[in-house]
């Protein structure tokens, strides 16, 4: 198991936690596990209190590439902007349920039932890699 790099760790901190580790070794537990454990903690942590729209604009980017008509790719941020952001954009993902889907397509439902179930189905796709996401921890 490492300590840290010789740049990054003055040697009295290398030495505090070659201690730490000796301890927790004795103690019959891993420190690597222990490590793996508290890092995919703070990853859970991190996905878990990024807001809708942070968690949009990842997706968007890593599916843009797969979208092959431009007007496609531009509509999803700008329907995403418009209709969903001012609802529930800066909200945390796991905080979003139907109502506030609902409260969402609520002004275009009727007007604009097309564009409305796009962005209905734009939200699905977000909620559902978020929830995958976490669910990798």
């Amino acid at each position: 198991m490492g300590i840290g790099s010789l740049h990054d760790v003055r040697l009295a901190e290398a030495r505090d936690r070659a201690r730490a580790y000796r301890r927790i070794v004795q103690d019959g537990r891993d420190p690597i596990e222990e490590g793996r454990e508290r890092k995919r903690e703070q990853l859970l942590e991190r996905a878990e209190s990024m807001t809708f729209r942070e968690c949009a604009e990842v997706y968007i980017a890593a599916q843009k590439a797969g979208w092959k008509n431009p007007k496609h790719a531009a509509q999803w941020p700008s329907t995403l902007a418009r209709y969903v952001y001012p609802v529930f954009g800066e909200l945390p993902v796991q905080a979003i349920d139907t109502g506030l889907v609902m409260k969402a397509l609520a002004a275009i439902w009727t007007e604009k039932p097309e564009t409305a179930s796009r962005v209905r189905g734009r939200i699905e796709s977000v909620l559902d890699w978020a929830g995958e996401r976490m669910a990798q921890g």
